[in-house]
């Protein structure tokens, strides 16, 4: 048996153009990391997101629970403005974030500023989640956080239909 002939390139398969109204729509479950600068193990999380749709538009309850016993609760309302350009509203953005389909199909960039909890004070990081589709039912996201532009952490997440 040769197993290179079952193998299909990663090239041949066929994505959609990635929306988060479609990818959200329903549940969805996500297992991550946060890593330093320097490459140390932060933390681990599970997340449970549940999204209903109206048209243009989708709001999403978040939990992310963390190995250390934290938990944080979210309410994203996300809205389609054009072809390709979503915006996003939740608690603690400082401004808006904008969603934008990358420059491959499978790929989308959130680009916004948060407050974080960070020993009982709340701190704004700059945040570029980098998400590729990996089949109409998984994403993947590398996302670092920046403050004063210098990358101080990496997020990465791994998404997945339930």
């Amino acid at each position: 048996m040769n197993l290179e002939s079952k193998i299909t390139p990663a090239a041949a398969l066929v994505l959609q153009p990635f929306d988060p109204l479609r990818f959200y729509d329903g549940h969805v479950g996500a297992k991550g990391f946060v890593v330093r600068r320097n490459g140390d193990l932060v933390r681990t999380f599970v997340a449970q997101f549940s999204g209903v749709r109206d048209k243009d538009s989708i709001t999403i309850h978040e939990v992310i629970d963390y190995d250390d016993g934290d938990q944080d609760l979210r309410h994203w309302h996300i809205t389609k403005s054009g072809k390709g350009i979503w915006t996003a509203n939740v608690e603690g953005l400082v401004g808006v974030c904008t969603i934008r389909s990358g420059k491959r199909l499978e790929e989308c960039r959130w680009s916004y500023r948060m407050k974080v909890p960070i020993k009982n004070r709340l701190i704004a990081f700059d945040f570029e989640d980098i998400m590729v589709s990996l089949s109409e039912s998984e994403m993947v996201s590398l996302t670092p956080m920046k403050k004063f532009g210098i990358t101080v952490a990496t997020i990465n997440c791994r998404y997945y239909k339930l």
